[in-house]
């Protein structure tokens, strides 16, 4: 599986690394239903499919996870992840990522 080192942290003992996610996003949430936007505009369960389509062939699906360097012999060890994310880390994401590498390195 391809992946990439997107943050080194603590010196190098722990990272939070990307890969594309291997499951599709259909699979997983279903199909869409459709919904009334904000305008009280309908929005149909085909334009709600597309929509999400587009926003995942432009940005990408992604499966993020923390990881720590264990001391004893070095492997890399996940101690968290999160999947189905459409485009970059969101913020709060990536605070529990590394909060579950914080808990780890004490």
């Amino acid at each position: 599986m391809y992946q990439e080192t997107v943050e080194e942290l603590h010196d190098g003992r722990a990272r939070i690394c990307v890969a594309p996610e291997e499951e599709s996003y259909f699979s997983v949430y279903g199909e869409p239903e459709g919904y009334t936007d904000a305008d009280g505009n309908e929005v149909t369960s085909e334009q709600e499919h597309d929509s999400i389509v587009e926003l995942i062939d432009r940005d990408g699906l992604w499966y993020y996870f923390a990881q720590v360097k264990c001391k004893c012999c070095g492997q890399w060890e996940t101690v968290e992840s999160i999947g189905m994310v459409i485009g970059s880390l969101d913020s709060g994401y990536r605070e529990d990522l590394i909060s579950a590498i914080d808990k780890e390195m004490v």
